[in-house]
This record gives C-alpha cells, structure tokens and sequence, in this order.
C-alpha cells in the first residue's frame, strides 16, 4: 500500500504515514509498528501516526512507537 502510495503522489517518501483503524486489535498493533519502522528505515516514510481517540491505543504507540509523528 506504501509503495501505491507513492507512485500515486509521484513522491520518494511520505512525510507523515497516518493509520485510522480505530479498533485495531493491540496484540497485533506490535507488527503494525514493526512494519511501519521497515518503511522508515527504507527511506518510504518519516514518521507515523495512528489517529486514535483510544487511550490505550495512544498509550501503546507512545510506548512502542520509535517514529511517532
């Protein structure tokens, strides 16, 4: 979905990577985040975000998240 992403907006890398899945489980979110480190260490992207009103979500990605926008 990255690399879509990337061709469509004729870009090298994306600023900010969003994530808006409001229910997504936590015991799953850890390979979420490993993924999106992959893709920052790739170059494709900067930082994350996940847009969450969940405070235990917020707390993870603060707690996991190593390129939090």
């Amino acid at each position: 979905a990255c690399d879509a992403s990337l061709k469509r907006l004729q870009r090298e890398v994306i600023d900010v990577y969003g994530l808006q899945l409001w229910d997504y489980p936590l015991e799953k979110a850890g390979d979420v985040l490993n993924t999106l480190d992959d893709l920052v260490a790739q170059g494709k992207i900067r930082s994350y975000i996940w847009l969450t009103d969940d405070l235990p979500r917020i707390r993870f990605m603060v707690e996991h998240g190593k390129h939090l926008a």
